[in-house]
């Protein structure tokens, strides 16, 4: 299965978890992040996330790489998980 094919079902259990237990400025972000991802706008998601501040930007991509993979966030996000 394609990384583009699944967006609308795929489960976000961590960038969930993760988007209700941070301030309002960056669950907005978060949400945004959902948003763009179900929509399958990936190219707008990565720039999306690339402007977001530094430690929410680096929860929300381990939590996608939790919940999706790190081939999907290096493939799609541009970002590599140690």
């Amino acid at each position: 299965m394609s990384v583009f094919t699944f967006a609308k079902t795929a489960p976000l259990t961590k960038v969930e978890e993760l988007s209700k237990t941070c301030f309002e400025g960056d669950r907005e972000d978060m949400q945004k992040a959902v948003e763009l991802f179900r929509a399958d706008d990936h190219e707008t998601l990565a720039d999306h996330i690339a402007h977001m501040d530094t430690e929410p930007r680096e929860e929300l991509v381990c939590a996608f790489g939790k919940d999706l993979g790190n081939g999907w966030v290096a493939q799609v996000l541009g970002w590599e998980i140690q």
